[in-house]
């Protein structure tokens, strides 16, 4: 997400008086809505892209995401910070996987054990330029995603979009001080993750 201001205001005190705006109706509500949409669209199609792992899944998905954002507008819903944004992407996220594993279920009922199951010749060779760190390290990564998969997503949050603390905070529903203790416990679980499976190759 940006951090520059929105017509001079702060990023968080713009988008509020966008979800003003849209809440009002009329002409200006369309317009403060393609505002949002234009601000945050990217961002939150990447995220979802990111752990949907699907691309054209992450296209529907997205489009979820702004339709439960204008009905919790409508509704009068108090939304201060884009980052509710990413909450209702967390929510969509959560009803997709539920709807995926329902499906992975019924095709296993019928798929013979076996099928579809790629078994390796031989253990790929190790890499002499850090290919195999890299792998290793990308793996880990995977892995702790999905056993950690709120972690991960605060991770993301914090260091790829470059959230703040207020923006953290709302988020995940805690005070300042609490959230830059959890981001910091986070943090420092995914670094001894990360060595622990990938420390022999450092």
């Amino acid at each position: 997400m940006s951090d520059k201001p929105m017509d001079g205001l702060s990023r968080d005190t713009g988008f509020a008086r966008l979800v003003q705006s849209i809440r009002a109706g009329g002409t200006a509500a369309e317009a403060a809505f393609s505002r949002v949409f234009s601000e945050y669209a990217s961002s939150l199609r990447v995220y979802l892209l990111a752990r949907s792992h699907d691309a054209a899944a992450s296209d529907d998905l997205l489009q979820e995401c702004f339709i439960r954002f204008l009905r919790s507008v409508r509704k009068g819903v108090e939304i201060r910070h884009p980052a509710y944004l990413w909450k209702i992407a967390d929510s969509v996220l959560v009803d997709h996987h539920r709807r995926e594993s329902a499906a992975v279920r019924s095709t296993e009922r019928t798929t013979p054990i076996e099928e579809g199951v790629d078994y390796p010749d031989s253990a790929p060779a190790p890499d002499a330029d850090g290919r195999e760190l890299f792998d290793c390290i990308e793996r880990a990564l995977v892995d702790y995603s999905s056993t950690h998969p709120s972690h991960a997503n605060v991770v993301e949050l914090a260091i790829v979009e470059q959230w703040t603390i207020d923006e953290m905070s709302e988020y995940l529903e805690r005070t300042c001080a609490a959230t830059r203790q959890y981001l910091y416990e986070v943090r420092k679980r995914l670094r001894n993750f990360v060595r622990e499976r990938c420390g022999a190759l450092m």
